[in-house]
Formats: C-alpha cells, sequence, structure tokens
C-alpha cells in the first residue's frame, strides 16, 4: 500500500516502540499498525542490543512509513464511530448501527439493505474497530474471491488460492504456486483501481517479476494501467482514519 511521505526530520531517533515476545517467530521483524504504533516481534532470548540493531538497520523503513501512522492515530483518538462504509470498489455503502450490550465482545450481524449491525460494550474504542476490520476481511473475501476468477477465465489465467489480509505496506502479492493474497483495505478504492491490483497480480501467476513481457500483459488486460498505477499513490486518500 502506498503510504503519505511525511518529513523524517518530525520523528525523534529512536522512536516509541514496544517489543513483543514471540514463541512462535523465528526472526525478529517490525510491523507497525495503527493500534499499537511501532512493534518489534521477537523469538524468545533476543537481546536488547540486536534489537537496536534491527531498529538501525530498517531506519530508513521505519522514518517513511511511521510518522502517517502516528498522524492517523492521534486523528483517530477522538474520531467517532462511523455511521457509514463506502466500499468504492464492491460501489457499495453500508449504514451502521450500533447496539450497546454488557458484552465485551462485538458481535457484527449483516442486515438487509445493505445495513450492519454492530452489538456490544462500545466503551473501548478500539473493540469497534476491530470488528469493523474483522467483518471487511470476511467481506472482501467472498467478494474478491468471484471477481478473481471472473478476471482469470476472461483473460486466460489461473490461481491456486486466495487469501485476504490486511498488509500494512502491500495492495496483493502472487506466490510462485500461484497463491495471491489481497488486501481487504481494498474495498475503499474504487472499483477501476481495485480491479488493477487484481490484475496485476494475476500477471504474476504467468510473470513471477516484473519484466517488460509482465507490464505488456498488464497493459493488455488493463489499457489504463499507467494511469491506475500513477493514481495509487495518493490512494491513502480513500482510507478511512480508523482502519489499522
Amino acid at each position: 500500500m502506498q503510504t503519505l511521505d511525511p518529513d523524517p526530520q518530525t520523528l525523534t531517533w529512536p522512536p516509541p516502540y514496544s517489543v513483543r515476545i514471540s514463541k512462535r517467530a523465528k526472526y525478529a521483524h517490525l510491523e507497525i499498525t495503527l493500534r499499537n504504533g511501532l512493534e518489534v516481534v521477537v523469538p524468545t532470548h533476543y537481546t536488547q542490543s540486536a534489537i537496536e540493531d534491527l531498529l538501525r538497520q530498517k531506519r530508513r523503513w521505519i522514518e517513511k512509513h511511521l510518522p502517517s501512522v502516528l498522524i492517523r492515530k492521534d486523528d483517530t483518538l477522538s474520531y467517532e464511530k462511523p455511521t457509514t462504509l463506502t466500499l468504492r470498489a464492491l460501489d457499495e455503502t453500508w449504514q451502521l448501527e450500533y447496539t450497546s450490550t454488557l458484552d465485551k465482545r462485538i458481535k457484527s450481524i449483516a442486515l438487509p439493505e445493505q445495513r450492519l449491525a454492530l452489538m456490544g460494550n462500545f466503551n473501548d474504542e478500539w473493540r469497534w474497530q476491530k470488528a469493523l476490520n474483522e467483518w471487511l476481511k470476511l467481506h472482501a473475501e467472498r467478494n474478491f474471491y468471484p471477481w478473481l476468477e471472473r478476471l482469470a477465465a476472461k483473460h486466460g489465467l489461473a490461481f491456486k488460492d486466495l487469501q485476504v489480509r490486511g498488509q500494512k505496506t502491500r495492495w496483493g502479492s502472487c506466490s510462485s504456486d500461484k497463491e495471491i493474497s489481497l488486501n481487504y483495505k481494498l474495498l475503499f478504492l474504487p472499483r477501476s483501481l481495485a480491479q488493477h491490483i487484481l490484475l496485476h497480480e494475476l500477471c504474476h501467476t504467468r510473470y513471477m517479476n516484473h519484466s517488460r513481457r509482465f507490464w505488456q500483459l498488464l497493459m493488455k488486460m488493463d489499457p489504463d494501467s499507467s494511469q491506475h498505477r500513477h493514481a495509487l499513490r495518493t490512494a491513502e486518500r480513500y482510507m478511512p482514519n480508523w482502519i489499522d
């Protein structure tokens, strides 16, 4: 996903970060989320000096991506629960209805006429945001798979499987065994831009690179691909500021 390009001088060094020890992690890596900011995920027995080395190695990446997330986090602190979801990729506008209960776990129920009911305890703002993100992932999965199938059939391509995730810096990816991964935040993009991403990943089922033949195939499938690539540079403007 394209990110804003803030002035790295505004970011103090080292920036605030948290450390999460994961027994499943084989290698240390960094994550930047709206909820947690900069998080260093490390395997057990990882030393503080190694963490500091990792931060220095990834300094350019951190300075590129962290400031915009911190700005959005500040905006979100006073952000009220949204009343609508505008999913441009599907030409859908969902009306949101909130019902307060004592249940800490917020449930989401899709109702007729594109209404989404959320029920639970809304005292913690992160709960409704998490519930919306989870529903959006499921909704994207239900809609992206048949969309991808139609495009693949139309252009004589094939993919093995589809996964929908919430990547922080990518709209999508394709593995060497033709498994495609798409970002559920594509839902918020205009339909033409979202379809451009789907076609881009389908082209990788034939060419696992960005060679001249790859771009020629993409241009054949999407004659406006150059304009769409340019438009994606400012796609952040389509994202609601509460999205993680």
